[in-house]
């Protein structure tokens, strides 16, 4: 009896230690519970703030989105507005002038392509058709208005008809291709032979109106400055870089290009061989032509890129140019891309270059915005920018009549590809309307 009750009270000790141990790991499993409960209470907090945080960056980028698109749309009505208000009717003397400045301008780029193949051999100057090819209806009325005009400028051609695969018309104009490094480095020598010094690595951060004189004051990179009777302003696209008191009227355009590996004798043969030049008429604006081997391709025109260097292929610019490139070349044919880069090229109003005197600075002479051009004109119009300089008259008659067109009228005497273009695309606006004959 009295063991018994011992050992009841020894049992009852027993349990009352196990409930007490069981409760403990209740507790301590009810706690880390609670510790994991109040983690995750946190982490539902913290992934509330990022999302509202989110919430209100995709807010932030809306807001910014539809900004950016009436910006767009403003600037869209802009230029509708401009274009259509901007003077379109001009007197049959007018045209009669531009098609015999036409006609001219015609000439005397034959003419500097035989000097330049005399004066640089290395230069590759060599005769290539340039095939203009309609890649709609709207492209193809585009091309047959420039085919009657080059038919009034005196100018050959050949509108080719829409055959088998081929929906639309090409038109086909004798024109000139070139290595351009090669060129520039012959225009170096030449320059050096007849005493010019050239300057390398010299930038040019202003130029304007030397102080009480009619000179011209050149600031350099360091901020050293030099005093010029006179100065030819011929950077093109980097126009902007330099401070100027009146800055010419043109745009700054990005295109972009690639190269292929050598293709094979077939694929040559599949994309016409290699004896032409090809613009393709379309959104695009691609052009293309095989150069040792190689399928020389471009197209995509872009006013900004946010890739720091000018030679820089934006990826998605990349994929736009190998779906080009892909529906160019034949079914199924594959081309491997060596080479991709950049560039910028400079373009006024009225597709024309802009060579005359500054009018803040008389002794500054514009000689910019070739657009794509700027090889063939550039070399071709240099005696123009050079009487201004020296203040002498252009002593040949039709280069005269071809830059007193170019400043007079703004009618497009020059590049038959984007004037094809534009044709196009004014007769979608209907902002250009051709008459008959």
């Amino acid at each position: 009896s009295g063991g018994e009750e011992v050992e009841a009270l020894q049992r009852a000790l027993d349990d009352e230690k196990l409930a007490g141990a069981q409760l403990e790991e209740r507790v301590r499993s009810l706690s880390q519970r609670m510790e994991e409960l109040e983690a995750a209470v946190e982490a539902a907090k913290g992934a509330q703030a990022e999302a509202e945080t989110a919430r209100d960056a995709a807010e932030a980028a809306k807001d910014a989105a539809e900004a950016g698109k009436a910006e767009a749309e403003a600037a869209l009505e802009a230029a509708r507005k401009e274009a259509v208000e901007a003077p379109v009717a001009v007197s049959e003397e007018d045209l009669a002038a531009s098609r015999e400045a036409m006609g001219d301008l015609n000439r005397l780029v034959a003419e500097a392509a035989s000097w330049l193949a005399a004066m640089a051999p290395d230069a590759e100057v060599r005769p290539l058709p340039l095939a203009l090819e309609a890649k709609g209806r709207v492209m193809d009325a585009g091309i047959e208005h420039v085919a009657r005009v080059l038919e009034r400028a005196g100018i050959g051609h050949r509108l080719e008809q829409a055959v088998g695969a081929q929906r639309f018309r090409t038109l086909w104009v004798p024109a000139h291709t070139v290595n351009p490094y090669r060129v520039v480095l012959a225009l170096a020598c030449e320059a050096r032979r007849l005493g010019v010094t050239i300057h390398e690595r010299t930038s040019v951060s202003a130029i304007g109106q030397w102080p009480g004189s009619r000179d011209a004051e050149i600031t350099l990179g360091d901020g050293r400055t030099i005093r010029a009777r006179s100065v030819v302003l011929a950077t093109n696209a980097y126009t902007p870089s330099v401070n100027l008191e009146e800055p010419p009227k043109a745009k700054v355009m990005h295109n972009y290009m690639v190269a292929t590996k050598p293709l094979s004798d077939e694929l040559i043969r599949a994309i016409g061989g290699g004896g032409k030049f090809v613009v393709e008429l379309n959104k695009a604006y691609v052009f293309y032509r095989v150069h040792d081997r190689r399928l020389v391709f471009g197209g995509i025109e872009k006013f900004s890129q946010n890739e720091p260097g000018d030679l820089d292929v934006p990826a998605k610019i990349m994929m736009g140019l190998r779906r080009h490139l892909a529906e160019t070349l034949p079914a199924g044919a594959l081309a491997e891309i060596a080479e991709a880069w950049g560039g910028r090229f400079h373009m006024s109003r009225t597709d024309l270059p802009i060579i005359r005197r500054s009018r803040a600075t008389p002794a500054l002479v514009y000689n910019v915005a070739y657009g794509g051009t700027g090889v063939a004109l550039s070399l071709t119009l240099a005696p123009v920018a050079a009487a201004l300089a020296l203040e002498q008259p252009v002593t040949d008659a039709r280069l005269r009549r071809v830059h007193e067109v170019m400043a007079r009228t703004g009618l497009p005497v020059a590049g038959f590809s984007r004037f094809a273009l534009n044709v196009g695309r004014g007769l979608v606006s209907g902002m250009f309307a051709p008459k008959r004959g």
